[in-house]
């Protein structure tokens, strides 16, 4: 492994885990990009949170690399794809 890129696995993990505490806080502070779902970028990485608000939580549908086409995130957040299952313990 390169030894600039040990450690930004942890590093995106935090990353991912300062967007949800920001989306949790202030989750309408995120302008709708499309019908109802938001997105948060990430700092420090070329990736983003796709989210929707209900009324009980936020619901993340999506973490997307900028250079990926929306329609991802848009196709989940519309069940138009299937998310794939966990597998049986």
């Amino acid at each position: 492994m390169n030894e600039s890129a040990k450690g930004f696995g942890g590093e995106f993990y935090d990353r991912v885990n300062e967007a949800l505490a920001s989306i949790e806080v202030n989750p309408q502070g995120y302008a709708v990009v499309f019908d109802a779902l938001r997105k948060c970028h990430l700092r420090q990485f070329p990736y983003s949170l796709w989210f929707k608000l209900r009324e009980d939580n936020s619901l993340v549908v999506a973490c997307l690399h900028s250079k990926r086409d929306s329609r991802l995130a848009r196709e989940r957040a519309a069940r138009i794809i299937s998310l794939p299952k966990p597998p049986e313990p």
